[in-house]
């Protein structure tokens, strides 16, 4: 069974990279699909997950300094929680800073004020 290489970037920073299993669809092996996150306030592109030889997907997703920007896509945390998928730790950080941050009701606020209301 293939895997492939998950580079995790931030701010145009290379933060970590990992292993990345296969994945299925309805039962059958897939390819996995990187993500690029844009912010919907200032339009930043903040967030990569790229994966060698695989295409990417833009998704609108806060950044920073405008939401709780978290790099983890559902898929990983399936297969993070199958035990397929290793998370490296400074993804681990960030998403733990991005949850110290911010709460639901801040993230709402921001989408709806377009501005930066976190929490201290």
């Amino acid at each position: 069974m293939p895997s492939y290489i998950q580079r995790y970037h931030l701010r145009g920073q290379f933060i970590a990279r990992c292993e990345r299993p296969y994945i299925l669809v309805q039962g059958e092996e897939a390819q996995p699909t990187g993500t690029i996150y844009v912010c919907p306030i200032c339009g930043e592109a903040w967030g990569k997950i790229l994966i060698e030889g695989c295409q990417f997907m833009p998704v609108r997703r806060a950044c920073p300094d405008h939401g709780a920007a978290y790099l983890m896509k559902y898929s990983d945390l399936i297969d993070y929680d199958e035990g397929r998928l290793e998370i490296p730790t400074a993804v681990l950080a960030h998403e733990i800073t991005m949850m110290s941050r911010w709460s639901e009701s801040d993230y709402d606020i921001a989408l709806i004020t377009g501005g930066k209301e976190c929490l201290t």
